[in-house]
């Protein structure tokens, strides 16, 4: 699952390494995941994976999991997502290709897809 959030760009999916009922909160720039455990104030080794499409993962046991997505539940603070990020820098601080990235998800998923959702 992508989340897309105000504290960065996550990949969220099943870990496939130990442990096995984990989850890997996989990211593109290793500053994400490191402003995600101090928020959350969880000390998880950061995985460097430089050949990945994600970089840096940090493996959750089931009940970090649920610590990791009750807070980035619970940070939504804005009425408007595209809006808060374009008022952040989110969008302009180079981080990452956000807006290419979001954008594109974006449209892939919702614009062209027979989503449940009619937007």
């Amino acid at each position: 699952m992508w989340m897309y959030t105000k504290h960065g760009a996550f990949s969220c999916v099943k870990s496939r390494q130990e442990p096995l009922d984990g989850m890997q909160v996989r990211a593109r720039h290793k500053e994400y995941l490191d402003d995600l455990l101090d928020a959350v104030d969880l000390d998880l080794p950061i995985i460097s994976t430089p050949n990945s499409d994600y970089g840096f993962r940090v493996i959750a046991r089931p009940k970090q999991w649920k610590i990791i997505s009750k807070y980035l539940m619970n940070s939504i603070d804005y009425p408007d997502f595209k809006s808060h990020l374009h008022n952040t820098g989110f969008f302009k601080n180079g981080v990452e290709e956000n807006y290419d990235i979001y954008t594109g998800a974006y449209n892939s998923y919702v614009r062209n897809s027979d989503s449940i959702y009619n937007y």
